[in-house]
């Protein structure tokens, strides 16, 4: 009789264990989209939590798992962009449009802050959030076939209300840091008749040059055409 009660209660238990922890689950899922006032902010929020829960894993306190992965997965919906034709005429106010697809994207995934992603020791891992698909209405592709000063906008620019230029915000100090500047060559040439993705890479794991290794962690904004993203190496695409 009493090994039956025994029994019983450590059936309940395990339930009861199983139970709490599947909530814990939900919780992370469900948690951050209450908690959310917009779509930016609920992607800020899952890839914040991602970084908590592994910068604050016992595993990785103790020193078990320096890598160890996140509670939850990143919610970040695309955005799909037409840029109209300009109402000035303005070349420039393409840029601006551009720009600020790309500030939006920094700022909801972390402004290079964050490290949510987890990849396992000599293992390298590119995950991607696909932030904009931007595409350029017909009579900007009749007025300018290609669009080549996106750069010395970014650098020469300052954003609404800041003292800083684009450039300078998504690109800090990166002596400090894991951020690695936009890639110049991705912005020296925009062809309007094709569509383009801004998005957010996070690179983890080690990187080999012939004959060392460096940490390899990196973290920066992108922007390439649609015809492109095949050949990119992300090995994790979320939009």
């Amino acid at each position: 009789m009493k090994k039956a009660i025994v029994a019983r209660s450590l059936i309940m238990i395990t339930l009861a264990v199983v139970f709490i922890f599947s909530l814990m689950g939900l919780g992370m899922q469900v948690l951050p989209r209450l908690m959310a006032e917009s779509q930016e902010d609920l992607c800020l929020k899952t890839l914040t939590l991602m970084h908590a829960s592994r910068d604050y894993s016992i595993k990785n306190k103790v020193g078990l798992d320096l890598q160890a992965n996140p509670l939850t997965s990143p919610q970040c919906d695309i955005h799909f962009e037409t840029i109209q034709f300009p109402k000035d005429k303005k070349e420039s106010s393409i840029y601006a449009d551009i720009a600020e697809q790309m500030r939006t994207c920094w700022k909801k995934t972390g402004a290079g802050n964050l490290d949510p992603f987890a990849a396992k020791e000599g293992e390298r891992l590119t995950h991607c959030i696909m932030c904009s698909k931007i595409d350029f209405d017909e009579k900007i592709t009749g007025e300018w076939k290609t669009l080549t000063g996106l750069w010395n906008y970014l650098g020469s620019t300052k954003m609404p209300l800041s003292e800083e230029t684009y450039m300078q915000y998504f690109c800090p100090d990166v002596d400090q840091t894991n951020i690695q500047c936009p890639y110049r060559d991705n912005f020296k040439e925009i062809n309007t008749s094709k569509s383009y993705y801004i998005n957010m890479v996070f690179s983890k794991g080690p990187t080999f040059f012939y004959w060392f290794q460096t940490s390899g962690d990196v973290r920066a904004l992108g922007m390439l055409s649609v015809d492109m993203m095949p050949r990119a190496e992300c090995n994790y695409l979320y939009s």
